[in-house]
Protein backbone atom coordinates (compact mmCIF):
# COMPACT_ATOMS: atom_id res chain seq x y z
CA UNK A 1 0.00 0.00 0.00
CA UNK A 2 2.70 2.59 0.67
CA UNK A 3 3.54 2.09 -2.69
CA UNK A 4 0.29 3.19 -4.12
CA UNK A 5 0.36 5.91 -1.87
CA UNK A 6 3.28 7.40 -3.23
CA UNK A 7 2.55 7.01 -6.76
CA UNK A 8 -1.04 8.35 -5.86
CA UNK A 9 0.48 11.45 -4.19
CA UNK A 10 3.33 11.80 -6.89
CA UNK A 11 0.28 11.62 -9.93
CA UNK A 12 -1.72 14.26 -7.62
CA UNK A 13 1.04 16.75 -7.21
CA UNK A 14 1.98 16.48 -11.36
CA UNK A 15 -0.53 19.26 -11.52
CA UNK A 16 0.11 22.49 -9.85
CA UNK A 17 -2.47 21.26 -7.18
CA UNK A 18 -0.15 22.53 -3.61
CA UNK A 19 0.32 25.62 -4.94
CA UNK A 20 -3.07 26.22 -5.44
CA UNK A 21 -4.18 25.12 -1.97
CA UNK A 22 -1.29 26.94 -0.19
CA UNK A 23 -2.53 30.34 -1.99
CA UNK A 24 -6.45 29.08 -1.24
CA UNK A 25 -5.18 28.31 2.42
CA UNK A 26 -3.49 31.83 2.62
CA UNK A 27 -6.29 33.82 1.52
CA UNK A 28 -9.20 32.10 3.74
CA UNK A 29 -6.81 32.33 6.89
CA UNK A 30 -5.64 36.30 6.07
CA UNK A 31 -4.11 38.14 7.20
CA UNK A 32 -4.98 39.50 10.75
CA UNK A 33 -3.22 42.57 12.54
CA UNK A 34 -3.18 41.51 16.65
CA UNK A 35 -3.79 43.73 19.15
CA UNK A 36 -3.77 41.55 22.00
CA UNK A 37 -2.49 44.45 24.84
CA UNK A 38 0.47 44.95 26.32
CA UNK A 39 0.97 42.25 28.84
CA UNK A 40 -1.91 39.76 30.36
CA UNK A 41 -3.03 40.06 33.76
CA UNK A 42 -5.26 37.88 35.81
CA UNK A 43 -6.41 39.24 39.37
CA UNK A 44 -3.41 40.30 40.91
CA UNK A 45 -0.78 38.27 39.55
CA UNK A 46 1.28 38.31 36.05
CA UNK A 47 1.72 35.22 34.11
CA UNK A 48 5.05 33.79 33.35
CA UNK A 49 7.03 34.41 30.16
CA UNK A 50 5.90 31.06 28.61
CA UNK A 51 1.98 31.66 29.61
CA UNK A 52 2.00 34.84 28.39
CA UNK A 53 3.23 33.41 24.40
CA UNK A 54 0.97 30.26 25.27
CA UNK A 55 -1.96 32.80 25.77
CA UNK A 56 -0.32 34.25 22.67
CA UNK A 57 -0.57 30.84 20.84
CA UNK A 58 -4.28 30.52 21.88
CA UNK A 59 -5.39 33.74 20.17
CA UNK A 60 -3.76 33.04 17.42
CA UNK A 61 -5.67 29.51 16.56
CA UNK A 62 -8.60 30.98 18.08
CA UNK A 63 -8.53 33.45 15.04
CA UNK A 64 -7.44 30.67 12.48
CA UNK A 65 -10.17 28.50 13.65
CA UNK A 66 -13.13 30.85 13.49
CA UNK A 67 -12.23 31.89 9.89
CA UNK A 68 -12.19 28.78 8.89
CA UNK A 69 -15.29 27.72 10.44
CA UNK A 70 -16.74 30.81 8.76
CA UNK A 71 -15.45 30.21 5.22
CA UNK A 72 -15.89 26.59 4.12
CA UNK A 73 -16.24 26.78 0.47
CA UNK A 74 -12.78 26.79 -0.49
CA UNK A 75 -12.48 23.39 1.21
CA UNK A 76 -15.74 22.18 -0.84
CA UNK A 77 -13.78 23.29 -3.90
CA UNK A 78 -10.99 21.97 -3.30
CA UNK A 79 -12.20 18.55 -2.52
CA UNK A 80 -14.62 18.30 -5.48
CA UNK A 81 -11.42 18.69 -7.68
CA UNK A 82 -9.05 16.55 -6.16
CA UNK A 83 -11.66 13.53 -5.52
CA UNK A 84 -12.85 13.82 -9.39
CA UNK A 85 -9.71 14.11 -10.78
CA UNK A 86 -8.79 11.21 -8.17
CA UNK A 87 -11.59 9.16 -8.85
CA UNK A 88 -14.35 10.37 -11.83
CA UNK A 89 -11.34 10.92 -14.45
CA UNK A 90 -10.08 7.67 -13.88
CA UNK A 91 -13.15 6.36 -14.64
CA UNK A 92 -13.96 8.53 -17.07
CA UNK A 93 -10.94 8.57 -18.98
CA UNK A 94 -10.44 4.37 -18.38
CA UNK A 95 -7.44 4.95 -17.19
CA UNK A 96 -8.72 2.76 -13.86
CA UNK A 97 -8.85 -0.12 -16.23
CA UNK A 98 -5.30 0.28 -17.20
CA UNK A 99 -4.28 0.60 -13.79
CA UNK A 100 -6.32 -2.14 -11.99
CA UNK A 101 -4.59 -4.88 -14.80
CA UNK A 102 -1.80 -4.88 -12.91
CA UNK A 103 -1.68 -6.67 -9.14
CA UNK A 104 -2.90 -4.16 -7.01
CA UNK A 105 -6.04 -4.98 -4.73
CA UNK A 106 -8.90 -2.67 -5.11
CA UNK A 107 -9.15 -2.31 -1.54
CA UNK A 108 -5.59 -0.79 -1.12
CA UNK A 109 -5.76 1.27 -4.60
CA UNK A 110 -9.37 3.04 -3.24
CA UNK A 111 -8.04 3.35 0.36
CA UNK A 112 -4.43 5.15 -1.02
CA UNK A 113 -6.26 7.31 -3.24
CA UNK A 114 -8.90 8.72 -0.43
CA UNK A 115 -6.23 9.16 2.04
CA UNK A 116 -3.38 11.08 -0.18
CA UNK A 117 -6.27 13.68 -1.51
CA UNK A 118 -7.35 13.93 2.38
CA UNK A 119 -3.61 14.51 3.42
CA UNK A 120 -2.98 17.00 0.76
CA UNK A 121 -5.69 19.41 1.85
CA UNK A 122 -5.31 18.38 5.51
CA UNK A 123 -1.68 19.00 5.94
CA UNK A 124 -1.75 22.10 3.72
CA UNK A 125 -4.08 23.91 5.54
CA UNK A 126 -2.65 23.32 9.02
CA UNK A 127 1.08 23.71 8.13
CA UNK A 128 -0.99 27.14 6.53
CA UNK A 129 -2.51 27.59 10.38
CA UNK A 130 0.75 26.84 11.99
CA UNK A 131 2.60 28.72 10.33
CA UNK A 132 -0.01 32.20 11.19
CA UNK A 133 0.79 30.99 14.73
CA UNK A 134 4.89 31.61 14.46
CA UNK A 135 3.88 34.60 12.01
CA UNK A 136 2.73 36.37 14.73
CA UNK A 137 4.89 35.41 17.84
CA UNK A 138 8.37 34.23 16.27
CA UNK A 139 10.47 34.86 19.11
CA UNK A 140 8.17 32.09 20.86
CA UNK A 141 7.30 29.62 18.23
CA UNK A 142 8.26 26.69 19.81
CA UNK A 143 5.50 27.62 22.38
CA UNK A 144 2.74 29.32 20.27
CA UNK A 145 2.82 25.93 18.19
CA UNK A 146 2.37 23.57 20.99
CA UNK A 147 -0.78 25.34 22.33
CA UNK A 148 -3.42 22.71 23.15
CA UNK A 149 -5.58 25.13 21.34
CA UNK A 150 -3.81 23.62 17.76
CA UNK A 151 -6.09 20.23 18.60
CA UNK A 152 -9.08 22.67 17.76
CA UNK A 153 -7.70 23.97 14.28
CA UNK A 154 -6.90 20.48 14.21
CA UNK A 155 -9.61 19.02 14.73
CA UNK A 156 -12.11 21.47 12.97
CA UNK A 157 -9.83 20.41 10.08
CA UNK A 158 -10.18 17.13 10.07
CA UNK A 159 -13.95 16.88 10.83
CA UNK A 160 -14.62 19.00 7.63
CA UNK A 161 -12.34 17.39 5.33
CA UNK A 162 -13.43 14.21 6.20
CA UNK A 163 -17.12 15.21 5.37
CA UNK A 164 -16.17 16.93 2.44
CA UNK A 165 -14.20 14.15 0.86
CA UNK A 166 -16.86 11.38 2.28
CA UNK A 167 -19.45 13.25 -0.19
CA UNK A 168 -17.28 13.90 -2.93
CA UNK A 169 -15.78 10.26 -3.24
CA UNK A 170 -19.46 8.80 -3.22
CA UNK A 171 -20.35 10.97 -5.92
CA UNK A 172 -17.38 10.67 -7.77
CA UNK A 173 -17.45 6.87 -7.85
CA UNK A 174 -21.45 6.70 -8.83
CA UNK A 175 -21.05 8.89 -11.36
CA UNK A 176 -18.14 7.82 -13.47
CA UNK A 177 -18.10 11.30 -14.52
CA UNK A 178 -15.74 14.15 -15.02
CA UNK A 179 -17.85 17.65 -15.25
CA UNK A 180 -20.99 15.80 -13.21
CA UNK A 181 -18.76 14.45 -10.49
CA UNK A 182 -17.14 18.37 -10.01
CA UNK A 183 -19.95 20.23 -9.94
CA UNK A 184 -22.20 17.78 -8.55
CA UNK A 185 -19.70 17.23 -5.47
CA UNK A 186 -19.51 21.37 -5.04
CA UNK A 187 -23.47 21.74 -5.54
CA UNK A 188 -24.11 19.00 -3.18
CA UNK A 189 -21.91 20.05 -0.10
CA UNK A 190 -22.40 23.92 -0.74
CA UNK A 191 -26.60 23.34 -0.58
CA UNK A 192 -26.33 21.35 2.14
CA UNK A 193 -24.34 23.65 3.89
CA UNK A 194 -26.86 26.60 3.57
CA UNK A 195 -29.96 24.38 3.36
CA UNK A 196 -29.47 22.62 6.64
CA UNK A 197 -27.63 25.17 8.67
CA UNK A 198 -29.69 23.78 11.93
CA UNK A 199 -28.99 19.88 11.70
CA UNK A 200 -25.99 18.83 13.76
CA UNK A 201 -24.65 17.24 10.65
CA UNK A 202 -24.31 20.68 8.53
CA UNK A 203 -20.67 21.49 8.86
CA UNK A 204 -21.69 25.00 9.71
CA UNK A 205 -23.20 23.69 13.51
CA UNK A 206 -20.89 21.25 14.20
CA UNK A 207 -17.83 22.98 13.58
CA UNK A 208 -19.23 26.55 15.49
CA UNK A 209 -19.84 23.68 18.57
CA UNK A 210 -16.44 22.31 18.84
CA UNK A 211 -14.99 25.73 18.34
CA UNK A 212 -17.17 27.22 21.64
CA UNK A 213 -16.28 24.26 23.51
CA UNK A 214 -12.87 24.18 23.03
CA UNK A 215 -12.58 28.73 22.90
CA UNK A 216 -15.31 29.42 25.35
CA UNK A 217 -13.88 26.69 27.98
CA UNK A 218 -12.64 28.51 31.67
CA UNK A 219 -9.12 28.89 32.34
CA UNK A 220 -7.20 29.48 35.84
CA UNK A 221 -4.05 31.09 36.64
CA UNK A 222 -1.31 29.13 39.66
CA UNK A 223 2.03 30.58 40.27
CA UNK A 224 1.76 32.33 37.22
CA UNK A 225 1.01 29.44 35.07
CA UNK A 226 -2.33 29.53 33.06
CA UNK A 227 -4.16 26.39 33.20
CA UNK A 228 -6.99 25.83 30.64
CA UNK A 229 -9.97 23.55 31.60
CA UNK A 230 -11.06 22.45 27.84
CA UNK A 231 -14.29 19.48 28.15
CA UNK A 232 -12.98 17.00 25.48
CA UNK A 233 -16.00 15.10 26.67
CA UNK A 234 -17.98 17.44 25.71
CA UNK A 235 -16.40 17.89 22.54
CA UNK A 236 -16.39 14.59 21.73
CA UNK A 237 -20.66 15.00 22.37
CA UNK A 238 -20.31 17.60 19.22
CA UNK A 239 -18.48 15.25 16.77
CA UNK A 240 -19.55 11.80 16.92
CA UNK A 241 -22.82 12.61 14.62
CA UNK A 242 -20.87 14.13 11.60
CA UNK A 243 -18.21 11.76 12.18
CA UNK A 244 -20.52 8.35 12.28
CA UNK A 245 -22.41 9.88 8.48
CA UNK A 246 -18.61 10.64 7.03
CA UNK A 247 -18.03 6.70 7.79
CA UNK A 248 -21.01 6.02 6.51
CA UNK A 249 -20.45 7.67 3.46
CA UNK A 250 -16.87 6.26 3.00
CA UNK A 251 -17.64 2.52 3.41
CA UNK A 252 -21.17 2.76 1.01
CA UNK A 253 -17.89 4.15 -1.66
CA UNK A 254 -15.40 1.81 -0.46
CA UNK A 255 -17.92 -1.42 -0.38
CA UNK A 256 -19.35 -0.44 -3.81
CA UNK A 257 -15.91 -0.24 -5.19
CA UNK A 258 -14.05 -3.35 -4.21
CA UNK A 259 -17.22 -5.49 -4.50
CA UNK A 260 -19.72 -4.37 -6.62
CA UNK A 261 -17.59 -2.17 -9.12
CA UNK A 262 -17.52 -3.51 -12.70
CA UNK A 263 -14.50 -1.70 -14.99
CA UNK A 264 -15.15 -1.27 -18.68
Amino acid sequence: MKEIMKWELKNLLRFPILEIIIVFAVFQIGFIRIVFGSFCTIHDGMLTISSFHSQIGQFAYRIVTNNFVDSRTIIYLLASLLFTISFAYELDTNLTKIYMSYPVKRRDYFVSKFVGCFAVIFLTFLFVGIGFTVFLDPAYASVTILSPFILAYALALALLIFFASSVATIIAVFSKNTALSFIGSFFVLHMFDSSAAKMKIAPSTFLRETWEVFFTGTTSVRNGEIMYHIPYIDVLKTIYFPVIISIVLFLISFIYYTKYFEVK
